[in-house]
């Protein structure tokens, strides 16, 4: 039976923790009492807004001549969810945009393979592992640690299989993806176990 707060002295009454979008309050140079918000969310700025409404629209020659007219832009801004053109381009199955935002050299493709995986989409899942394996042949078959919605060990054949795309499940076969068997529950060897690429000797007897 838990004790009413009535009853509790000071130090016992248990703290607590705030919410991450409360207010803190902080005093100013002039003794006043200002309000700063405790969390920042990346917004758009007036160009990235322009930027993602043109990939939106799949217009591919007005993002060809914005990209051409500012040299510096960021390609891969994002919005306060974490979404970038390219998960837009993703999003609308646009294949031509996508293999477009593709070619650019500093495109960031994060976890836009798995989205592509999750919506059915072979052509562009292919294209999205070409990039990959253009950067570097090992990356295609690495799982996105940071991505916002899916867990950070699960690759593109995992969530295939777990959504029953078999046709995605016969590309990623073809291109000599595997599901590496699991270490023992009692298995002590934490670098590894982290690590999705490296396979542990199983004792099968």
């Amino acid at each position: 039976m838990s004790i009413p707060y009535a009853y509790l002295k000071n130090e016992e009454i248990p703290s607590r923790r705030p919410h991450s979008q409360e207010l803190e309050v902080v005093n100013n140079e002039h003794g006043e009492l200002n309000r700063k918000s405790s969390i920042f969310l990346p917004h758009l700025q007036g160009s990235e807004k322009t930027f993602f409404n043109l990939v939106s629209e799949g217009d591919i020659h007005a993002v060809q001549e914005f990209l051409s007219r500012l040299q510096t832009f960021n390609l891969n801004c994002t919005n306060f969810q974490g979404v970038s053109a390219l998960h837009l381009a993703v999003q609308k199955n646009n294949e031509v945009m996508v293999d477009f935002l593709l070619s650019k050299k500093n495109m960031d493709v994060h976890d836009c393979a798995l989205h592509a995986t999750r919506n059915n989409q072979p052509k562009i899942l292919s294209l999205i592992l070409d990039r990959l394996k253009d950067k570097n042949p090992e990356f295609e078959f690495l799982p996105c640690v940071d991505s916002p919605e899916f867990p950070d060990n699960i690759t593109p054949l995992m969530l295939a299989a777990q959504c029953g795309h078999y046709e995605i499940i016969h590309l990623l076969l073809e291109r000599n993806h595997k599901i590496n068997l699991p270490h023992r529950p009692h298995c002590f060897c934490p670098h590894e176990c982290l690590t999705c690429n490296n396979l542990c000797y199983i004792d099968q007897n």
